[in-house]
């Protein structure tokens, strides 16, 4: 899954908006009807591993 996101600050951390549809497919795939799950991603061409 893909999507574009500017990156925003909430108090001190980065953060972006996910599209409900990425966050629901997410859910799915993990099995769970709401997080953490953990996502793994390229933010400024640096992998990064977070959870969601």
């Amino acid at each position: 899954m893909e999507f574009v996101a500017k990156v925003h600050k909430l108090g001190i951390d980065p953060c972006v908006d996910v599209p409900e549809r990425i966050i629901n497919k997410l859910l799915r795939d993990a099995r769970k009807q709401s997080g953490p799950v953990q996502v793994k991603g390229t933010l400024n061409a640096r992998h990064i591993k977070q959870m969601l």
